[in-house]
């Protein structure tokens, strides 16, 4: 499902007034997964209070954290598990919060990985929302979009044979998104990877070793 919400009053209809009918909208139609347009602060604290059986992740477009409209991604937990997330901002600089060629406003884009429980099979779900103003801006998103994508994929894929497991966790108070990989590998494997993916834009990496005797 994708939703644009609204993050202002439409019409007569304020933000409040309809609080209750996107979260009926969302729990009667169960998606496994949502893309929410439009967010603030205080729509995400309502679904999260609302809609008990998802978790969500996103932050918000002025500062990295809380401020501005939020490229939220919600997902039952009852249903699916996300491995890995990301929300990097439209522009040249995509790591920085920061306003992207010719748009009116900062844009972002948020993606997660996924996995259905009953069946472990993994699926990417990205939400966004390109500016209304600037054409430039628009064009040069999508194709930011697509290289993003390439690129993690292009660097998992090459070490798929050594990753046993993936987890994610958002850290919303610090606007950040943790993700947790265990390869087993050979040392120079682990280092090797480690270093394809701190050098990608917006991704810091750590890494720790354990030896398990056989």
């Amino acid at each position: 499902m994708s939703f644009n919400i609204r993050c202002g009053d439409v019409g007569v209809q304020t933000a409040e007034s309809r609080y209750t009918l996107v979260s009926d909208t969302i729990f009667k139609g169960a998606p496994d997964s949502v893309g929410i347009q439009e967010a603030t602060t205080e729509w995400m604290e309502t679904l999260d209070k609302e809609l008990t059986s998802y978790a969500w992740v996103g932050v918000g477009r002025d500062d990295g954290k809380s401020s501005g409209e939020i490229m939220a991604i919600l997902w039952n937990r009852k249903q699916v598990s996300c491995e890995r997330m990301e929300t990097f901002w439209l522009s040249p600089t995509p790591d920085q919060v920061s306003l992207g060629w010719d748009a009116g406003y900062k844009r972002t884009a948020t993606w997660g990985e996924f996995t259905v429980l009953a069946t472990k099979q993994k699926f990417f779900y990205l939400n966004t929302h390109v500016d209304n103003e600037g054409n430039l801006a628009r064009v040069q998103s999508i194709a930011l979009i697509k290289e993003k994508i390439k690129e993690l994929n292009r660097t998992l894929h090459e070490f798929g044979g050594y990753i046993i497991g993936r987890m994610g966790l958002p850290y919303r108070e610090k606007g950040i998104h943790i993700v947790s990989v265990a390869i087993d590998a050979p040392q120079d494997k682990i280092s090797a990877l480690a270093g394809k993916v701190g050098k990608i834009d917006g991704i810091s990496v750590k890494t720790a070793y354990s030896n398990v005797v056989t």
